[in-house]
């Protein structure tokens, strides 16, 4: 049993990760003498990059946030790792995640009951869209299910998946980052974005997520392309 006492070991994976997507282009486009540089930038120290760094020493538990979305893998366990196996190992922590008041839910998969949406006072089943208490998902808007599903699809979706609180009177939720605003997860402002466009481009049904919004701009981009 590996309960979260004083020697359980958890890492936090964010601080670099997505910042190596900006210097990876500038190493591919910069001149010889300055792509050799940023290849040692993008080397850096040994810990300063997202992922294992020994397989002998791995951590109880890892944690990738990026704005009010986390997912924690448990990477000394294989696969996905479900509901059943968590509570076995980890006590409490599932549950105790639920009670957090900044925490507004939990996604797990349960090996009998497929993927499971759980809040302070709820639990959404998603495999055949059961509610008992309160939806733990209808506070983060219309399109907070469809990027559940969308996340639980992926093959590297997390053995848990956090969403933090929403805060109804301001409109805000609470990044797991230190940051002002928040740009991945669900509900608040971020949720509202825009498109600014030229008058004579279309949008022929509503754009939901990014995915979708990389697939019309290719549309338009062909369309372009065809004029000139």
């Amino acid at each position: 049993m590996d309960e979260l006492s004083g020697d359980a070991t958890v890492r936090g994976e964010t601080a670099l990760a997505e910042h190596l997507g900006r210097l990876g282009a500038l190493d591919a486009e910069a001149s010889p003498i300055l792509a050799t540089a940023g290849r040692r930038i993008l080397r850096g120290p040994p810990d300063s990059r997202a992922g294992p760094r020994d397989e002998k020493e791995l951590p109880h538990l890892v944690v990738a946030a990026t704005g009010n979305l986390a997912h924690i893998s448990m990477p000394r366990l294989a696969g996905r790792v479900d509901r059943e196996t968590i509570d076995e190992r980890f006590p409490g922590l599932i549950d105790g995640l639920m009670k957090h008041p900044g925490i507004g839910l939990v996604m797990v998969h349960s090996r009998d009951e497929g993927t499971l949406v759980l809040g302070g006072r709820g639990v959404y089943r998603l495999a055949n869209d059961l509610v008992i208490g309160t939806d733990p998902i209808a506070a983060f808007g219309p399109h907070g299910l469809e990027g559940l599903r969308r996340i639980d699809a992926m093959p590297n979706c997390g053995d848990l998946v956090l969403i933090s609180m929403f805060d109804d009177a301001s409109g805000e939720v609470a990044p797991f980052e230190e940051q002002l605003g928040s740009h991945g997860g669900l509900g608040g402002w971020q949720s509202h974005a825009f498109v600014l466009h030229p008058t004579d481009w279309r949008f022929e049904e509503p754009i939901v997520g990014a995915t979708a919004m990389g697939e019309r701009l290719r549309v338009w981009l062909g369309e372009i392309q065809r004029v000139s």
